[in-house]
């Protein structure tokens, strides 16, 4: 932090006495965005939230996230379980709502009944559209001054673009204060999984350098490896809740929908991947990621410093792609 700058907390108050500004959003109002057989929709003012993304190209219209329903206004700390948000200025769970940044202690405000940061805050905000055409949607969102969610400045930049290749995702922050800051970016679909009728028997696999079981709770601590091994070929599980972190991945990753059809996620510029199965074994979240979940405590400061760090000026971005194809005969382990 730079000099003069303060955290967003007296080192005399707790994180669990700060007080917590209950958000109200509403993903109701939403614009349209269609090409060839994919029709999205998406929510400005719910955190840029996608909340319908529909194939058409198999008969029956498919969905390739689980579909946000009409719920009038939700509270932003407790969101349903649907649709897709971005994660920023950092992603996934941050243990504390704590860390340490150029010798300084950071506390920020925490989610709610826990003490812990949960994804950032980009999806608990109201997005300004930049531009709006039939196929293609920019939103913005700045945070044009430091308090409690995040002591830096920085600017935040969402495009959403339907093709006939599925729906593309790029996430852009730039920091705008005067020293440098971190950023960790991250994207975040519920995607649907099949009842156990469908009879999909074999798991589909990521390939990465390495797995890390982050917990359910989504504590655990992923160290980012010196020495990388060659990539390998991870099952990952239907059958039981987890987290768990593909550390490298090599971008591609598929899910099976139906017993005709996958889920396809593909990111050229996210190093890391988080599927997360939840207890009742109804979806799954797949996440690209920047950084590995828990960074701001784990990293080195030498990783931190190549991983993290965005100085003033400086712009850091994710892009992602998530469309149908048809259920392939997955590889084993």
């Amino acid at each position: 932090m730079p000099a003069g700058k303060k955290p967003s907390t007296s080192p005399a108050r707790a994180p669990t006495e700060r007080l917590h500004r209950r958000v109200l959003l509403n993903a109701d109002t939403t614009i349209r965005l269609a090409c060839g057989d994919y029709e999205a929709h998406i929510a400005p003012a719910a955190g840029a939230r996608l909340t319908c993304l529909r194939w058409h190209g198999g008969g029956a219209p498919l969905d390739c996230v689980v579909p946000w329903r009409a719920v009038g206004d939700f509270d932003a700390d407790h969101w349903p379980k649907a649709g897709a948000f971005p994660m920023l200025p950092y992603s996934n769970r941050l243990q504390g709502a704590c860390f340490e940044w150029a010798g300084q202690q950071v506390q920020l405000a925490h989610a709610p009944q826990q003490p812990h940061g949960l994804h950032g805050f980009g999806h608990r905000v109201g997005w300004r559209v930049v531009s709006a055409q039939p196929h293609a949607l920019e939103l913005q969102m700045d945070h044009p001054a430091p308090d409690d969610e995040w002591p830096w400045k920085f600017v935040a930049c969402i495009r959403y673009a339907v093709s006939a290749a599925g729906f593309h995702v790029e996430i852009s922050v730039k920091n705008v204060d005067d020293s440098a800051m971190p950023a960790a970016l991250g994207w975040h679909p519920f995607i649907p999984m099949p009842s156990r009728a469908a009879g999909i028997a074999q798991a589909p696999t990521v390939m990465a350098r390495r797995l890390h079981d982050v917990g359910l709770d989504g504590l655990g601590r992923t160290p980012l490896a010196s020495a990388e091994p060659l990539l390998r070929r991870f099952a990952v599980p239907s059958h039981r809740p987890h987290t768990s972190a593909y550390m490298l991945w090599n971008g591609v990753c598929s899910m099976p929908l139906d017993a005709q059809h996958q889920a396809s996620l593909r990111s050229a510029n996210s190093a890391h991947l988080l599927v997360h199965v939840p207890p009742r074994l109804d979806y799954w979240c797949a996440e690209p990621l920047t950084a590995l979940p828990g960074a701001l405590l784990s990293y080195t400061p030498a990783q931190r410093a190549a991983h993290l760090a965005l100085p003033p000026g400086a712009t850091r971005r994710m892009d992602c792609t998530l469309g149908i194809e048809p259920l392939a005969t997955l590889p084993t382990q």
